[in-house]
């Protein structure tokens, strides 16, 4: 059997039920950016549908970055966490980390240390 999806926010979520798609994808970005309130708002509507959420994509913007000297950092881990529990949430399979604006080293900073970065972030969001 053959499924298909649609990416999309949480206000176009009504639309692509009622398009028949057989699941969405949300923006993790666009999840973020709702209050706690805002979230259980969208989770009763979610709950009383049949279009589940799949995974999330457009994890996040440069404010999180992935690689580089900030990467890692307390609030970086905290959004990853919170993205993971919303994620949970909605019951999601997957995340795309399609975030090139998080992904962009400054100048002279080494591909080894980006790669360092990089397998940290994913130790971190990975459980």
């Amino acid at each position: 059997m053959i499924y298909i999806g649609c990416c999309g926010h949480t206000d176009t979520y009504q639309t692509i039920l009622q398009m028949g798609y057989d699941y969405v994808e949300l923006s993790a970005r666009q999840i973020m950016q709702l209050s706690d309130e805002e979230f259980k708002e969208f989770l009763k509507i979610y709950d009383q549908n049949k279009l589940p959420c799949r995974g999330f994509n457009d994890y996040c913007s440069e404010k999180y970055p992935i690689v580089g000297p900030q990467s890692g950092s307390i609030a970086c881990q905290e959004y990853a966490r919170k993205v993971c529990e919303r994620g949970n949430s909605l019951g999601i399979q997957s995340i795309g980390i399609g975030a090139p604006s998080a992904r962009i080293l400054p100048k002279g900073y080494g591909t080894d240390q980006a790669n360092s970065d990089m397998v940290r972030f994913l130790q971190y969001i990975c459980p």
